[in-house]
């Protein structure tokens, strides 16, 4: 769980469609949800390019520089301009018919930064007793905002570029604290798992007997 922890505060760098991604931050996931990103709702089938394009850029810059970005006019022009420097389509070669067309590798492109977006929402292993709990009608964004605003003192500016990861690792850990929660490590979760599963194997082989 510690290694877990320190890959959450300082996750490995990621480029993809030829952009450094930042760490995924509270902000990223709020601005994907904000222009219905495939990669976060609940739409089948792959992206299109211009789908995983945005998520991206999205992805590639601060809070700040995303309002920017989007208040932006020229902001068409930069995305056919990049993906015609993917491809190689802005080079004289390509438009005289010396040199092919780079196509994009579209789905593993995708595939990247889905895995992205997963280790960057990794939360910690912990137990619960459900009737603690009470349902809010609100994003578990907002959620996390808040209560790490509140509890931590955190300004809004600075949680809009926080980890996501480590967002979510001071959310449990705040509830540890607060007895509302307990936090286990994965060696005891796989050991329990390997345990309901010998006993599911013993009660199928006829080997458990009451409490023997």
């Amino acid at each position: 769980m510690t290694d877990e922890f320190y890959l959450a505060a300082v996750p490995e760098p990621r480029t993809i469609l030829g952009l450094r991604l930042r760490p995924l931050s509270l902000g990223h996931l709020l601005l994907l949800h904000r222009v219905k990103s495939a990669f976060v709702t609940a739409d089948e089938g792959e992206p299109a390019y211009h789908d995983l394009a945005l998520s991206v850029l999205i992805c590639s810059q601060t809070w700040e520089q995303n309002i920017a970005t989007f208040d932006d006019q020229d902001l068409p022009e930069f995305m056919r301009r990049w993906h015609d420097q993917l491809t190689g389509a802005d080079s004289f070669w390509v438009k005289i018919g010396f040199r092919k067309f780079r196509p994009i590798d579209l789905q593993s492109k995708c595939l990247e930064f889905a895995d992205y977006l997963k280790e960057g929402s990794k939360i910690p292993d912990y137990d619960f007793n459900p009737g603690d709990f009470r349902e809010l009608a609100v994003p578990s964004i907002e959620l996390i905002k808040v209560t790490l605003m509140r509890d931590l003192h955190i300004s809004e500016s600075e949680i809009l570029d926080r980890s996501w990861a480590l967002c979510l690792w001071d959310h449990v850990v705040l509830k540890a604290l607060n007895n509302e929660v307990k936090m286990y490590g994965r060696d005891a979760k796989e050991q329990a798992l390997a345990a309901a599963e010998q006993l599911a194997e013993n009660i199928k082989s006829g080997k458990f007997h009451g409490n023997s």
